[in-house]
C-alpha cells in the first residue's frame, strides 16, 4: 500500500506517516521508484502508534515500546522492560480512571441539588473537598 492509501484508510495526514518513519516508529520498504511501501504488518503498528497517542504516551515512549516489542522474545530482558513500563502507564491509567470517578460522582451529586438536613454537610461538599485535597491541592502546594 501506498502512503497515500495508508493516509485515507487511517485518516491521518501523509506528514503524519512521515514522521513516524523520521522519528524511527516505523520503516517501511521501498519499491524501485523508492515510494514507500506498507505492508499489513507495517499498518498495524500505524494503529498502535496511533493508539499509543490517544493515550497521551510520548514519542519517546513510543519509540521505546516499538523497540522493545521488536527486539524482544519470550525470555528477553527487554519483555521485562516493557512489562514495567505498561505497569506504570497502568497505574497512570488507573489513577486517572479514580479522578475521572470522582468528577463523575460530584456532577451527579450536584445534578440532585441535595438539601442537607440541618447541621449536616452535603455529599457534593464532601466529595469537592476529597477531589480538592487530593488533586488541586498538591498541585499548588
Amino acid at each position: 500500500m501506498t502512503v497515500k492509501e495508508v493516509s485515507k484508510i487511517l485518516k491521518i495526514p501523509v506528514s503524519s506517516l512521515h514522521y513516524y518513519e523520521n522519528e524511527k516508529l516505523i520503516n517501511p520498504k521501498r519499491d524501485k521508484n523508492n515510494y514507500r511501501i506498507f505492508a499489513k504488518e507495517d499498518i498495524m503498528k500505524i494503529k498502535c502508534i496511533l493508539i499509543l497517542k490517544s493515550f497521551n504516551f510520548s514519542i519517546a515512549k513510543i519509540r521505546e515500546l516499538v523497540t522493545l516489542y521488536e527486539t524482544c522474545d519470550s525470555s528477553s530482558e527487554s519483555r521485562t522492560l516493557a512489562g514495567e513500563m505498561f505497569e506504570e502507564q497502568i497505574s497512570e491509567l488507573e489513577r486517572k480512571k479514580e479522578e475521572y470517578t470522582n468528577l463523575i460522582n460530584l456532577f451527579k451529586l450536584i445534578l440532585l441539588f441535595e438539601k442537607p438536613k440541618d447541621g449536616e454537610e452535603k455529599e457534593a461538599d464532601k466529595l469537592i473537598e476529597k477531589i480538592y485535597n487530593t488533586y488541586i491541592k498538591k498541585e499548588g502546594e
